[in-house]
């Protein structure tokens, strides 16, 4: 039975240069790879403050999860911004572990609610009307 899944990750998009390194498309088969680059931080099974992979109707991302939490809330809601620059500071370390190339734009704070029995939005791109929001 499925149930209402909130998170609150930083997100980066799957690295094209990691995918073509371990000859895929699939960014699952590229899991040896991230475990051996990252270690304890990567946790695939939902444990906070790690990172995972996460698909989405679209996309695949690196995620950072800062906040996880399943069947407390509901609806289907996102919310994206880009980082600040101290909060960019505090988290590059860990992305730098990865091991490709990124930038402050390339990541996004994403706090988001989704049914997990069905495909995820995908909560990356900021619209117009957000990015008015965020001055």
């Amino acid at each position: 039975m499925g149930d209402y899944e909130r998170k609150k990750v930083i997100r980066l998009p799957f690295p094209k240069s990691i995918l073509k390194y371990c000859g895929t498309d699939d960014p699952y088969d590229c899991e040896d790879y991230l475990k051996q680059k990252l270690g304890s931080l990567y946790s695939y099974n939902g444990k906070t403050k790690g990172f995972t992979i996460e698909e989405t109707e679209k996309s695949s991302y690196i995620d950072w999860i800062i906040y996880s939490n399943l069947g407390r809330e509901y609806g289907d809601f996102g919310n994206i911004r880009y980082l600040t620059e101290k909060e960019f500071k505090i988290i590059k370390p860990y992305f730098d572990k990865i091991g490709c190339d990124y930038t402050i734009k390339d990541l996004r704070l994403v706090e988001y609610c989704y049914y997990d029995f069905s495909p995820c939005k995908d909560y990356y791109e900021i619209t117009e009307l957000e990015k008015e929001v965020i001055v």
